[in-house]
């Protein structure tokens, strides 16, 4: 998978997490400094702003600087980090709604805990909100957090699906060593691949069809090369793929090494993050019954007119 492609999915992936929490409705008497009312609550574009100020970081970090220039099925990556920042807002709101009748709230450490990160937030992004508002925010997240884990301490996660989980998530840490000949048409990198299936050294071939595009010697994950060696399940050292057309030309693999994670280890942190994975779904669909339940207004009028003017983008 290219880097790109990775980038894309991911922030897809990501976006789609929220997908079902980004309407945006009529405005219908809301105050002209707010962002949005729940339930007749008011929430400032302040507080909104801390969100999408942490969305462009977040796409930043994934995407470089250039993210910004990337086209998201006709909709530009600023707008989708609105959206994002949206609904992790409503998310968070619609969650704290009910930590009292779960009977959570933050001891004095939590909330100092809280106050802390607030003022190193503050003090790294100062100049597009306050600091009460970011400790506001931060106090809101970690009593999210914790309402989450107390709503989801209840269900229990069916393993039903683990083992095919367990297969895709094994490939990521799965390390591989492989070198690479190309050629400028497929007849040659066919004469390379024959030559090596017939037992020829690889290092003899790469002097033999030496050329600067050459790459002597690579590792990545296996799931970053799967579309190259399709049966991952027998791959081994030794094992030779292509004819494969890329940008540099046919190319032909083979690979020199395969380093396995610990299976127990790899088990148990595949375990984990199944049963958080399971988690998340169930948590997606009470959020989708709570926001039924609830009325949320947003201002349309504020929300269009936040740009990236309002947040660091440097």
């Amino acid at each position: 998978m290219s880097k790109f492609k990775l980038i894309f999915v991911t922030l897809i992936s990501f976006i789609l997490c929220f997908a079902a929490f980004t309407g945006c409705n009529a405005n219908t008497g809301l105050k002209s400094d707010s962002l949005m009312t729940i339930d007749g609550k008011d929430v400032s574009k302040d507080e909104y702003l801390v969100y999408l100020n942490e969305a462009v970081k977040n796409f930043e970090k994934i995407g470089g600087s250039d993210i910004w220039d990337t086209d998201f099925d006709g909709k530009s990556a600023f707008d989708t980090a609105k959206e994002s920042a949206l609904s992790s807002l409503k998310m968070v709101k619609l969650t704290i709604m009910r930590s009292e009748r779960n009977d959570v709230s933050l001891n004095d450490e939590e909330i100092a805990s809280s106050e802390k990160e607030a003022q190193s937030y503050f003090e790294q992004y100062n100049g597009f909100t306050s600091l009460d508002v970011i400790k506001q925010v931060m106090e809101e997240k970690a009593l999210y957090n914790k309402t989450r884990e107390k709503i989801l301490s209840e269900y229990s996660v069916s393993m039903s699906g683990f083992d095919k989980f367990l297969k895709e998530y094994k490939a990521d840490f799965t390390e591989i060593t492989y070198s690479v000949i190309y050629t400028q048409n497929i007849e040659t990198a066919q004469e390379v691949l024959n030559k090596a299936s017939q037992g020829t050294d690889f290092n003899t071939l790469l002097q033999e069809y030496k050329s600067d595009n050459n790459i002597y010697s690579l590792t990545d994950e296996l799931s970053n090369i799967s579309d190259i060696f399709t049966d991952t399940e027998n791959i081994q050292s030794g094992t030779t793929a292509g004819p494969v057309e890329t940008d540099k030309g046919y190319a032909v693999y083979y690979v020199e090494d395969i380093k396995n994670v610990n299976d127990d280890d790899i088990r148990q942190s595949a375990q984990e993050a199944y049963e958080e994975r399971e988690k998340s779904k169930v948590f997606e669909n009470l959020l989708a019954t709570w926001e039924k339940e609830t009325s949320i207004e947003i201002n349309t009028d504020v929300y269009n007119s936040i740009t990236k003017d309002n947040i660091d983008m440097e």
